[in-house]
């Protein structure tokens, strides 16, 4: 499913990845770990193609960098640990994003499908019952502030 080969990366000409060789088939989960600044978002970031790599990133037996974007999109989800939240979204707004790239076209719209799907992703995630409550707004349920299970939400909307 995903392949990654001799991979390099990193910021203004210096390499943060060296020659990074991995996969991950179906089914299977990858734990990226490791201290602050060591590249586990650099890689995340190649793996999602926002920064420029050399060696090969093979998804479902394609190049990466050949793949349109949208059509990338469909594919994966990047949950950034900590994102700026600038708009008063709700909880299913946010959700909902995920699913953009599934659109023909940005002023079709969402769907009654794109809706169940959202709703479906919420519930897995627990998070139905906060479907209208404002990122903006504090959240104690000892559940941290929700934005972790909220962004899988995103990341989870990619889903065809």
């Amino acid at each position: 499913m995903l392949d990654v080969k001799n991979l390099y990366c990193g910021y203004n000409g210096v390499d943060v990845i060296n020659d990074i060789t991995f996969n991950v088939r179906r089914g299977e989960i990858l734990a990226v770990i490791g201290p602050n600044g060591s590249g586990k978002t650099t890689l995340l970031k190649a793996l999602a193609r926002l920064l420029p790599y050399r060696g090969s990133i093979v998804l479902e037996g394609t190049e990466i960098s050949s793949l349109p974007r949208k059509t990338l999109a469909q594919k994966t989800g990047l949950l950034a640990q900590s994102a700026g939240i600038y708009f008063p979204y709700s909880v299913y707004d946010t959700a909902a994003l995920g699913r953009y790239p599934h659109s023909s076209s940005f002023l079709k719209g969402f769907t009654s499908a794109d809706g169940e799907m959202v709703r479906e992703v919420l519930e897995k995630l627990e998070l139905w019952e906060l479907k209208d409550r404002r990122l903006s707004e504090p959240y104690k349920r000892g559940r941290g502030n929700g934005s972790g299970s909220l962004g899988k939400a995103g990341a989870l909307g990619t889903k065809g």
